[in-house]
């Protein structure tokens, strides 16, 4: 579900990109943004790269529907909270345009910051919706995350992308109602 999610979401990033600028290259690739070694995978140079950096799963409050003598129980829907980073992985003499490639993915997310089966038909079904927001770290947040990382500083922005889920496979069996206390 959640892999789905994401490439839906990048898909329609890259087609945004590609009608913007007139190509059919994907410029927004999920990625590590660099390998165990150290070093930026080749695949990686010249694009964006989307990096899960966390992940946290929130329950809502439970659900419950009662019927005549039995009470049906369904566990409550799930918020996926996603933080994403989109950096630009350009070398020097293509610099300003992965500058301008993340500028393009802001103004996406400022476009389009809220996703429906209504206005993303290729979201999976048990999608409620998805929303995106910037997440805007102190800037030795930040530092200390590319140390984290592993990796030298590269022009950037993190996303918090919130993938609110119906929790239809999780639904659990009608429970019997209580009819007495015992005495």
């Amino acid at each position: 579900m959640v892999t789905k999610t994401v490439s839906t979401i990048i898909d329609e990033l890259n087609r945004h990109i590609n009608h913007k600028y007139s190509t059919k290259e994907s410029k927004v690739i999920v990625s590590n943004l660099i390998d165990q070694s150290g070093n930026i995978p080749e695949g990686n140079i010249d694009k964006i790269v989307c990096s899960l950096i966390n992940m946290k799963v929130e329950r809502m409050q439970q659900n419950s529907g009662f019927t005549s003598s039995r009470m049906a129980v369904q566990s409550p829907p799930k918020v996926i909270n996603l933080f994403f980073m989109f950096s630009s992985a350009h070398i020097e003499k293509n610099y300003l345009e992965g500058i301008e490639l993340l500028s393009t993915v802001t103004n996406f997310f400022e476009g389009k910051s809220l996703f429906t089966t209504q206005n993303t038909p290729n979201l999976p079904s048990q999608i409620m919706k998805v929303s995106a927001e910037i997440f805007n770290p102190k800037l030795e947040h930040l530092s200390h995350l590319w140390q984290a990382l592993g990796a030298k500083y590269m022009p950037s922005t993190i996303y918090q992308v919130r993938i609110y889920a119906a929790s239809e496979d999780l639904k659990l069996d009608a429970i019997p109602s209580i009819k007495s206390t015992l005495p």
